[in-house]
């Protein structure tokens, strides 16, 4: 048995708990909290609305998002959650460079470029090691 045969099951196990961690508490925190949670980026709800807009955009697709990958992770079919982790992660980084590039805002994303970049090169690698 090959090496990699034997941690493509461990490698892709990581990165879909990790996501299904991450993205359990970003919707959570949104749904539970959604005036502090947005309030934490200076983003101010002014209306009913506004909240429940909140938590639905930032809390329920998050929490949609943390049950597939979850599902894929128990059921052992890994692909499809680590396709789902992958992308993403990629196209989070992309709008976030996008969103620094036009904001200045290199210091106050440091933390989560880095964040989305593990996660991304985890579920990249998960990836290639079950192919």
């Amino acid at each position: 048995m090959h090496t990699h045969t034997r941690i493509a099951p461990w490698v892709s196990g990581a990165a879909l708990l990790l996501a299904t961690i991450v993205l359990t508490r970003i919707g959570a925190r949104s749904v539970f909290s959604p005036v502090a949670s947005a309030g934490a980026v200076g983003i101010v709800l002014g209306s009913p609305l506004a909240v429940t807009t909140m938590r639905v955009g930032f809390g329920a697709f998050p929490l949609a998002c943390a049950a597939f990958v979850f599902g894929s992770l128990v059921t052992r079919r890994r692909i499809p959650g680590l396709v789902l982790v992958a992308t993403f992660a990629i196209v989070a980084l992309v709008v976030r460079a996008v969103g620094v590039s036009l904001d200045h805002t290199v210091h106050e994303n440091a933390r989560l470029f880095v964040a989305e970049g593990v996660l991304g090169a985890l579920s990249l690698t998960a990836l290639a090691l079950e192919m």
